[in-house]
C-alpha cells in the first residue's frame, strides 16, 4: 500500500511558504455522500463548534458502515474518502472528529455516554483504514510544525498531533502493518522531538510482531544518532519481540553511551541493559556495565568542577537512588543476574579496580538476604585483602551519604558482623563503618549506631569490646558536640565496669571525663555522678575497685589539665563544671586524693605511678603539678630504695652486691635484698584483705573550694595515726620499677637530661646468690625467694634500660648494653628455675591487668612419646641422666661445632627441651615491665660476633657492638609488639593474657609506631649485610661447601635465628595495610627510599621505580641465604613489597628467585633442625611466590608439573628441584593445583580472542591430566580433598565458559575440540575412580565433595553429547558403564559381595571414547550399556 497524500503534505510543509492551514473549497457532492453515509448508520455530525453524536452502540455502528464500504463499487468508497478529507479541512471539525462521540441521549442500547472517536471508529473499517491512515499522516505533518491554538486546550497538554498518534492505538485489525511501521519510521526524522516521542511509543501497538526485529533495528540507528530519544526507544524496545543476538547488540549499545548520557536517562538505561539476560552474558554485561557507571564522577558534586545548584543536587540524589533502585530490583527477580554479579566480586582484585557501586551491591546483596553468608565471606575476603580499604569507604559516605542512609540497616548490620571478627584489619574497618555512618547519617541512626556500640560493650568477647570502646572514644575525642546528646548512653557503662578489664574502664572513664569536662551543662551533673563513683571505688577495700578508681581519677586529672591547656589557648570556657583557674587545683586534689588512698597498697600505688608516666609522656602537664610530683611522691626514692654500701662488709655472705658497673668512691646499690625478704609477707594473698586504714589531712589545711568539697561530699575519711604514715613509707619492691619510671621521666621532662639519675644505671643491686647447680634442693620458702629477687631485678634492670637507651654518652650507653646482656642472662636462669618451684606465682609487673588471668606454662613432667619399639626403663634412664645436662647446655652458649647426632632420641628431647623452654619465657613475659619503643634505637649500633662476655663476674661492655644474642632479643620484642600493633592477624599464646605487656605501646598511635620503624630500616640493613658477610666467610673457610657442619653450630644457629627475625620485622613493617591510603602515600615513600642506598634516588618520583630499585637491592643477598627460613622470610619481604606496584620487571624477578630458591639445596631441609610443618610452610609461602608473580600462573603450574614432578615419578632421574620430595609433594600439590582452579576462574571469566582461549584451555587440560594421573602415586588424604574440590570448580568453569566456545568453534576447529575432549575425558574418567575410592574410605571431608564433582561430571557428558548431536556427529560419542575402581585401576568388588542386591555397575560414568579409552571411529553408534 502507499500514502501519497502523506508525501505531498511532507513536501507542501517544507516547500511552500504559504501557511499549512488554509480555508478550503468544499466539494459538495462528496461532503453530502460521507454525511448521508454517516446518518444513515447512526452517526450525527456536528455543527459549528458541537462535538459528535452517535445515535447507535459504536460495534453496530462499524458493522453497518462496513457493510455499505464494503460493496464492489468502489466510487462510493471513494466519494466516502474525499467526503471525509473534506470535512477535515475545517479546524473545527477535525478537532471533533478526533475526540470522543458522545451518545444521543434517545439511544438506550450503547454502551457508554461517549464513545470512539469518529477517526478512530473509521480506521476499525476495513475497507478504508488504508486510505484513513493516508489522510492522518497527512494531517500529522501538517500539524507537527504548526499549530493553531483554536483547535485545542493547551492546559490538557495535548498537541493535535498527539491526538492523532492516539487514534492508532487499539485498532481491531491492521490491514497492513509492515507498510504503516516504515512510514512511521519515516515521519521520525520529518517530525519534532514531542512528535517523535509518540510515534515511537506507538510503533508497538501498531506493528505486527514479525516486524518487530526489523523495526529494533531501525531504533538502534536512531538510538546512536538521537541522545534526547533515547529512554522512549528503550522503553520501546522492551515491549517489542527481540531475537537475542539483537537484544544483545542493543545492549552494548546502551552501554557505550552510558558515559555521555544525561544523568536523568540512566535509570532507564541500566534498566535496559540488566533486563532479561541470561546467565552466558551476565558477567560480560556486569563487567561492562561497571567500567562505564562510575557513580562519584556521574553522582557527585563535591569533586565537580561546575558547582551544581541546590535543585540540581536534590535531582541528582533522586536519580542515583532510582539506578540504585533499579539494580536492586534487577538482582531481587534475577537469580542468574544475582550469581554472575557475585561471582564478579569474587575476581575483582586490587584497590584500584573496586568502586562506590561495588560496596552498594554488596548492601544491596545483604539487603536480599538470599546470598547472605557467602557475600559477608566475600566483603571480609576483601577487606584482608585491602581491595575495600578506609580510602574507598570516604569516598562513599563523602559523595553518596544521602543514598547510603537507605540502606543504613544494613550498613549497621554488616558492621555489628565484622566488629566481632578477631582479627584487626577487619575490626578496624567496623571501627570506621560505624564512625562515618555516625558522622553522616540523621539522629536517628546516630542513636542506633550509639546504642549497637553499647550492646557490644556488654557481650563477652574481650576484642569485640576493647573494639567498641575504642570507636565510642575516638567519636567523643572528634567529634566531642555531636555525641554529648547521647551522654547518658555512655554513662550507663558505668554499672559494667566489674566485668571489664583496667585498660577498657581507662577508656570508659576518659570518654566520661572528656563529656563531662566539655559538655557545657549537661556535663556538670555527669561530672557530679562521676566524682561520686571515683569517691566510691577509691574507698573500696577490694583492690579491683581501687583500682578502678586510681584510673577513673588520674584520667579526670589529665582531662581537666587539658580543658585548662585548650581554654587558655582558645580564650574561652566550654563548661560550667570548673572555671578556668580552678582546674590546675582540680588536678593536684584528685591526686592527693588517689596518693592518700593508694598508701597501704603496693599495687595500687604502683598503677598510680605508672597511670602518671603514661599521662606525663603524652602531653606536658601544669608546671604546678609537676611540682607536686617532685615533692610528694618522688622526693624520698632515694631515702628508700639506694644506700651506701662496702664491699667489704658482705664477703663470706650468702649475698651483695653484684653486677656494678661504675668505679666510683662512694658506691650505692638498689637494696633489693633487704626489700624483698621484708616484704615476702605482704606480697602474699592475703596482704590485700588486711590492709590498714588510710590517711587523710586535716580538714583545716584543705583547700574548701567547691571542687574539694565535690570530692568529699560522700563521707569524710578518717585521720590516720603517726604510725600509719610511716608504715607507707616503707619500702615495697613491687613499687620500684613504677616509681623509677616516673622518676625518670620526670627528670626528663623538668631537666631536660638523666645526669642527675645516671648513676642509678651502674650501681650494684644487692642480691642473694644466683646460681645454684641443684636448684631443686633448696627449700620451697628459698626458691620463691630467689624467684621474686630474680623478677625484681630483671623489671629493675628493663626500667634502667628503657630510660637510658637513648643517650648519646657512650660510656652510658655501654652500660646500657651491659645492663641488656644481663637482662637476657637473668630471664634464661627464670626460665630454668621456675619450672622446679611448684605452685609459684610471680610478683605482679604490670599492674593494669588482673592477676588472675596470667598463667605460667610449666614443663611436663612425662616425656613425650615416641614412635619407637624400646623398652620403658631404658627410656626413663636416658632421660634422667641427660636431664641435667641439656638445661645447663642451655645457659652455657657454647659457640662449638655441633655435629650431627646419630641418636635420635636425644634430638627429641632436645626439641622438645627449646620448645618447653620457649613455652615457659612466653608465659612468664606478663610478669616482666614492657620495654619501651624507644631501646630498639639499639639496633642502628654496629654488629660484633666475637665471643660473649661473662656478666656474672662483672665484664663490662667497652665497646658499642651488640652481638647476636642481645639482636636477637631485641629482634623478638620488636616483632612481638609490631605483630600486636600493626598485624592484620592475630597471634594466640596458650594461658597468656594476649594484650598484657603492650601498655606503654597502646600509648602510641600506629602511624606514630611506623614512622619510628622506618628510622629502624637501613640499621636492619645494615645488619642484612653484616650476615651476608658472615656466610660467606664461612662458605669460603669451609671451601665452598654450603652445607658445613659450623652451620649447626649453636652460635650461627643464633645468627640465622636473627637473620629470620630481621627479615620478618622489615616485613611486617613493610606490609602495614594503611600503607595503602592516600594519607599515607608519603609514608609509603619514605619506607621505600630507607631500603635504598643510594641516595640518589630521593630525587625519584615514582614509586614504581622505587619499587623495583628496592626490590633489586633485595634480591641481590639471595645468593647468600644460609636456610630455607631465611629464604622464605625474604620472599614475604618481597611479596610485601611488591603489593604497591603492578610493574611486571620486578615481579618477574621475584619468580625467578623463588624459582631458584626452589631448585636451591638447602642445609636444614632433610634434618632435625626444621620441622615437616615449618619446611612444608616455607615451601609454601616460595612456590606460592613463584605462581602468583610470574608472566602467566598456568605457564608457571605446566612447567612445574612437566619439569618438576617426574624426578618424584623416577628415582633415576635427576634432582633438580631439591624443595620437591615426598614429605613435601602435598604442599606443591595443593598450592599448584588450587591456584591452576582460580587461574581457570579469573582468566575465562574476562574477554580475550577466540585462538587465545582456544590455546589456554588446551594447556590447562594438559595440566589437569597431569595433577589427576599422579594420585595414582600420591593418593594421601589431602591430596584427595585437594583434587576433589579443585576438579569441581574447574570443570564449572568449562562447562560455564568452554562448552559455549566449543560449540561456536566445532565447525572450523572439528579436529581440535575433539582432541581437546580426549584430554579432559581421561581425566573425567579417573575422577570418577577417585570418587568410588573417597566413598569406599567413608571418610566425610572426602564424601563431601563427591556429590558436586559428579553432578558436574554428569552434565559434562550430556553437553558434549549434545554439541556433537546438535553438529551431526554423534557416532563419536558412545555411553557405558563405567566399574567402581580404586585410584590404582583396581576394580571394587566390595559392594558386589557384601551387597548382592545393588547393582554392581551402580557407579554411571559415561565416555567419550575410541575402543576402550578414546573416541570411537565413525562406524560406531551411540549405545547404551
Amino acid at each position: 500500500m502507499s500514502f501519497e497524500p502523506v508525501g505531498k503534505k511532507i513536501s507542501d510543509i517544507f516547500l511552500s511558504q504559504e501557511p499549512a492551514l488554509n480555508n478550503k473549497r468544499i466539494v459538495k457532492n462528496s461532503q453530502n455522500s460521507f454525511e448521508d453515509i454517516l446518518k444513515k448508520v447512526g452517526f450525527i455530525l456536528g455543527e459549528r463548534n458541537n462535538p459528535n453524536e452517535l445515535d447507535v452502540d459504536q460495534a453496530v455502528f462499524l458493522r453497518d458502515l462496513s457493510k455499505i464500504l464494503s460493496d464492489k463499487n468502489t466510487s462510493t468508497i471513494k466519494n466516502f474518502v474525499n467526503g471525509f478529507e473534506t470535512h477535515l479541512e475545517d479546524e473545527i471539525r477535525l478537532k471533533w472528529s478526533l475526540m470522543p462521540t458522545s451518545t444521543t441521549a434517545s439511544c438506550e442500547t450503547a454502551r457508554n455516554a461517549s464513545q470512539d472517536s469518529l477517526v478512530h471508529l473509521l480506521l476499525n473499517v476495513e475497507g478504508i483504514q488504508e486510505n484513513i491512515i493516508g489522510i492522518m499522516l497527512g494531517k500529522l505533518v501538517e500539524f507537527s510544525y504548526c499549530e493553531n491554538t483554536a483547535l485545542y486546550d493547551r492546559s490538557e497538554g495535548k498537541t493535535v498531533a498527539c491526538l492523532i498518534i492516539s487514534q492508532f492505538r487499539w485498532l481491531s485489525k491492521l490491514v497492513n502493518s509492515e507498510a504503516l511501521a516504515e512510514k512511521l519510521l519515516e515521519l521520525i526524522e520529518a517530525t519534532p522531538k514531542e512528535v517523535q516521542r509518540d510515534i515511537i511509543k506507538l510503533l508497538p501497538d501498531v506493528i505486527n510482531e514479525f516486524d518487530h526485529p526489523k523495526v529494533a533495528k531501525r531504533l538502534g540507528e536512531i538510538f546512536l544518532d538521537n541522545q534526547e530519544l533515547n529512554v522512549i526507544i528503550l522503553d520501546t524496545l522492551t515491549n517489542l519481540n527481540i531475537e537475542s543476538e539483537l537484544l544483545s547488540e542493543m545492549r552494548q549499545k546502551v552501554i557505550e553511551t552510558i558515559t555521555t548520557a544525561n544523568i536523568e536517562d540512566l535509570p532507564v538505561l541500566v534498566k535496559f541493559v540488566l533486563q532479561d539476560l541470561n546467565s552466558s552474558e551476565a558477567s560480560q554485561i556486569i563487567r561492562d556495565l561497571r567500567e562505564k557507571l562510575d557513580f562519584n564522577s556521574t553522582f557527585n558534586p563535591i569533586i565537580s568542577s561546575t558547582p551544581l545548584e541546590s535543585k540540581s543536587k536534590e535531582i541528582s540524589k533522586g536519580i542515583e537512588g532510582c539506578v540504585l533502585n533499579t539494580i536492586k530490583h534487577a538482582l531481587k527477580f534475577q537469580k542468574s543476574l544475582c550469581d554472575a554479579w557475585i561471582k564478579q566480586l569474587e575476581i575483582l582484585q586490587g584497590p584500584q579496580n573496586h568502586k562506590s557501586l561495588d560496596i552498594f551491591v554488596i548492601l544491596m546483596l545483604l539487603s536480599l538476604k538470599t546470598h547472605e553468608k557467602k557475600v559477608e565471606s566475600i566483603l571480609k575476603n576483601k577487606i584482608r585483602s585491602c581491595c575495600i580499604n578506609q580510602d574507598l569507604l570516604q569516598t562513599t559516605f563523602r559523595c553518596h551519604h544521602d543514598v547510603l542512609q537507605e540502606y543504613a540497616p544494613e550498613l549497621l548490620k554488616i558492621a555489628e558482623t565484622l566488629l566481632r571478627c578477631i582479627e584487626p584489619i577487619i575490626s578496624t574497618f567496623s571501627c570506621s563503618l560505624y564512625i562515618k555512618c555516625f558522622v553522616w547519617f540523621d539522629a536517628y541512626y546516630k542513636q542506633e549506631v550509639i546504642g549497637n556500640l553499647i550492646t557490644h560493650v556488654g557481650n563477652r568477647s574481650e576484642n569485640e569490646i576493647n573494639t567498641a570502646l575504642d570507636t565510642l572514644l575516638s567519636l567523643i575525642r572528634n567529634h566531642t558536640k555531636k555525641m554529648i546528646s547521647y551522654a547518658l548512653f555512655v554513662k550507663n557503662l558505668l554499672d559494667h565496669l566489674h566485668e571489664l578489664t583496667l585498660n577498657q574502664i581507662r577508656k570508659i572513664h576518659e570518654m566520661l571525663s572528656i563529656l563531662a569536662y566539655q559538655g557545657g551543662r549537661e556535663g556538670t551533673m555527669l561530672l557530679d555522678d562521676m566524682m561520686i563513683i571515683i569517691r566510691k571505688q577509691l574507698t573500696n577495700k577490694n583492690l579491683k575497685y581501687r583500682k578502678m578508681g586510681v584510673i577513673g581519677a588520674l584520667m579526670s586529672a589529665k582531662t581537666a589539665d587539658e580543658k585548662e591547656t585548650e581554654d587558655s589557648l582558645n580564650g574561652s570556657v566550654f563548661s560550667n563544671a570548673l572555671d578556668l583557674d580552678e582546674c590546675c587545683q582540680h588536678s593536684i586534689k584528685l591526686l592527693e586524693l588517689v596518693k592518700e588512698s593508694t598508701s597501704d597498697s603496693c599495687e595500687a600505688f604502683a598503677l598510680f605511678c605508672d597511670e602518671l608516666s603514661h599521662i606525663m609522656l603524652e602531653k606536658k602537664l601544669n608546671q604546678a603539678i609537676l611540682d607536686w610530683i617532685g615533692e610528694n611522691i618522688l622526693s624520698d626514692f632515694e631515702e628508700t630504695y639506694v644506700i651506701d654500701i662496702n664491699f667489704e662488709e658482705y664477703s663470706g655472705k650468702n649475698y651483695g652486691p653484684k653486677f656494678y658497673l661504675d668505679e666510683v668512691n662512694e658506691p650505692v646499690a638498689i637494696d633489693l635484698y633487704s626489700i624483698v625478704f621484708k616484704s615476702t609477707e605482704r606480697l602474699q594473698p592475703k596482704c590485700n584483705t588486711n590492709s590498714s586504714k588510710l590517711e587523710l589531712k586535716s580538714k583545716s589545711k584543705l583547700d574548701k573550694s567547691r571542687v574539694l568539697k565535690a570530692l568529699l561530699k560522700i563521707s569524710q575519711m578518717p585521720e590516720t595515726s603517726e604510725t600509719d604514715s610511716t608504715e607507707t613509707k616503707a619500702a615495697s619492691p613491687l613499687k620500684l620499677a613504677p616509681v623509677f619510671r616516673l622518676l625518670r621521666i620526670f627528670r626528663q621532662i623538668q631537666d631536660d637530661n638523666l645526669d642527675a639519675i645516671d648513676a642509678l644505671l651502674g650501681c650494684a643491686i644487692i642480691l642473694p646468690e644466683l646460681k645454684y647447680q641443684k636448684f631443686c634442693v633448696l627449700s620451697v620458702s628459698e626458691k620463691h625467694f630467689i624467684l621474686n629477687s630474680l623478677f625484681f631485678c630483671i623489671n629493675w634492670i628493663r626500667e634502667n634500660i628503657n630510660g637510658f637507651a637513648t643517650t648519646t654518652d657512650e660510656d652510658i650507653k655501654c652500660n646500657v648494653l651491659s645492663r641488656l646482656q644481663l637482662l637476657i642472662e637473668l630471664e634464661a636462669l627464670v626460665c630454668k628455675y621456675i619450672i622446679d618451684a611448684a605452685d609459684y606465682v610471680p610478683p605482679i609487673a604490670n599492674f593494669d591487668y588482673d592477676e588472675k588471668s596470667l598463667t605460667i606454662i610449666k614443663k611436663s613432667s612425662k616425656k613425650p612419646v615416641k614412635r619407637t619399639i624400646k623398652s620403658k626403663k631404658s627410656k626413663s634412664k636416658k632421660s634422667k641422666t641427660c636431664e641435667d645436662t641439656e638445661q645447663t647446655d642451655l645457659l652455657s652458649h657454647d659457640t662449638s661445632s655441633k655435629s650431627k647426632s646419630s641418636d635420635s632420641e636425644l634430638d627429641e628431647e632436645f626439641e622438645a627441651k627449646i620448645e618447653s623452654d620457649i613455652k615457659t619465657l612466653k608465659s612468664v613475659q606478663p610478669f616482666f615491665r614492657e620495654l619501651d619503643l624507644e631501646v630498639f634505637i639499639l639496633l642502628q649500633l654496629e654488629l660484633t660476633f666475637k665471643k660473649r662476655l661473662d656478666i656474672f663476674i662483672n665484664e663490662k661492655v667497652t665497646s658499642l657492638e651488640l652481638h647476636p644474642t642481645e639482636l636477637k632479643f631485641l629482634l623478638e620484642d620488636l616483632s612481638a609488639k609490631l605483630q600486636y600493633s600493626i598485624g592484620s592477624s592475630v597471634t594466640y599464646f596458650k594461658g597468656v593474657h594476649k594484650q598484657t605487656g603492650f601498655s606503654n605501646l597502646e600509648s602510641h598511635s600506629p602511624v606514630k609506631i611506623i614512622m619510628f620503624c622506618i628510622q629502624l630500616i637501613p640499621a636492619l640493613c645494615k645488619i642484612v649485610d653484616e650476615f651476608i658477610k658472615f656466610f660467606k666467610n664461612i662458605t669460603n673457610e669451609s671451601d665452598g661447601i654450603e652445607d658445613s657442619l659450623v652451620l649447626y653450630a649453636n652460635e650461627t644457629q643464633c645468627v640465622i635465628k636473627c637473620f629470620n627475625l630481621v627479615l620478618k620485622v622489615m616485613k611486617q613493617i613493610v606490609s602495614w595495610k594503611n600503607f595503602n591510603l592516600n594519607e599515607n602515600a608519603i609514608l609509603l615513600r619514605k619506607t621505600l627510599l630507607a631500603f635504598i642506598a643510594d641516595k640518589a634516588m630521593e630525587k625519584e618520583n615514582s614509586n614504581v621505580k622505587l619499587i623495583r630499585a628496592c626490590v633489586y637491592q633485595l634480591i641481590e643477598t639471595a645468593d647468600s641465604l644460609p636456610s630455607l627460613s631465611c629464604a622464605s622470610n625474604l620472599i614475604q619481604l618481597l611479596v610485601c613489597i611488591l603489593n604497591y606496584t603492578d610493574d611486571s620487571k620486578s615481579k618477574m624477578k621475584v619468580s625467578t628467585v623463588a624459582l631458584n630458591f626452589l631448585k636451591k639445596k638447602w642445609f636444614d631441609f632433610d634434618n632435625k633442625v626444621t620441622k615437616n610443618a615449618e619446611m612444608n610452610e616455607h615451601v609454601r609461602i616460595i612456590l606460592q611466590a613463584y605462581l602468583q608473580n610470574g608472566a602467566s600462573i598456568l605457564k608457571s603450574v605446566d612447567f612445574l608439573a612437566t619439569e618438576a614432578f617426574p624426578q618424584l615419578l623416577d628415582s633415576e632421574d635427576e634432582t633438580v628441584y631439591y624443595t620437591l620430595n615426598k614429605s613435601t609433594f602435598n604442599s606443591y600439590y595443593k598450592i599448584m593445583l588450587n591456584n591452576l582452579a582460580n587461574y581457570v576462574k579469573i582468566y575465562f571469566a574476562s574477554k580475550h580472542s577466540e585462538e587465545e582461549l582456544m590455546y589456554e584451555w588446551s594447556v590447562a587440560f594438559k595440566v589437569f591430566q597431569v595433577f589427576t594421573n599422579i594420585l595414582k602415586q600420591f593418593g594421601s588424604r589431602s591430596n584427595i580433598a585437594v583434587c576433589l574440590k579443585s576438579s569441581r570448580e574447574i570443570l564449572q568453569t568449562f562447562l560455564k565458559y568452554g562448552m559455549p566456545l566449543m560449540d561456536k568453534l566445532f565447525v572450523e576447529n572439528k579436529e581440535e575440540i575433539i582432541c581437546l575432549m580426549k584430554i579432559l575425558q581421561v581425566s573425567t574418567r579417573y575422577l570418577q575412580h577417585v570418587c568410588c575410592h573417597s566413598k569406599v574410605l567413608k571418610d566425610v571431608t572426602l564424601i563431601k565433595h563427591v556429590p558436586l564433582l559428579k553432578k558436574s561430571l554428569e552434565v559434562f557428558v550430556f553437553r558434549v553429547k549434545m554439541m556433537l548431536a546438535v553438529n551431526k556427529c554423534e557416532e563419536a560419542f558412545w555411553l557405558g558403564n563405567l566399574k567402581n575402581r580404586d585410584l590404582k585401576g583396581e576394580e571394587i568388588l566390595s559392594q558386589a559381595v557384601q551387597e548382592p542386591g545393588e547393582d554392581s555397575n551402580s557407579e554411571n560414568g559415561e565416555e567419550i571414547a575410541k575402543s576402550d579409552t578414546d573416541l570411537s571411529n565413525n562406524e560406531s553408534d551411540i549405545e547404551l550399556l
